[in-house]
């Protein structure tokens, strides 16, 4: 997502990140392609980060907020110096990832369960002298 500060284009991103295996979501601030603030995949539903950064020889504070995610989008706010830049939701880039990681979750879940049911069996049938 795209907006302006000052005549400046600053650029916010989402994305989930590998080194969570793909469900959480680091969400960017770029000004100028030059990224500000990163969130860093933290595993928060709801959050704020606050950041300084120099800029026309002046120093500022940018502040994120987030919100839960709700399937492919991150409802944010960031505000440079209190000021409100943007409001809004901004689309997750590599959504796919998070499903296949889910996938792979929910798989691994089901063996699980399923050894338990095994081992369970086997020590009833140990018990019980079948």
């Amino acid at each position: 997502m795209k907006t302006k500060w000052k005549d400046e284009e600053v650029e916010i991103n989402a994305s989930f990140i590998p080194q969570r295996f793909w469900i959480a979501a680091s969400i960017d601030v770029l000004l100028n392609q030059k990224k500000i603030l990163s969130t860093g995949g933290q595993l928060k539903f709801k959050g704020t980060c606050i950041e300084r950064f120099d800029h026309a020889q002046m120093s500022h504070t940018v502040r994120l907020e987030w919100e839960r995610f709700f399937l492919h989008s991150i409802p944010c706010s960031v505000y440079v110096d209190d000021e409100p830049v943007f409001q809004g939701s901004v689309a997750i880039t590599n959504r796919p990832m998070n499903i296949v990681a889910l996938i792979l979750l929910g798989t691994f879940v089901f063996s699980l369960c399923l050894l338990i049911i095994s081992i369970l069996d086997i020590v009833l049938k140990i018990v019980s002298g079948n």
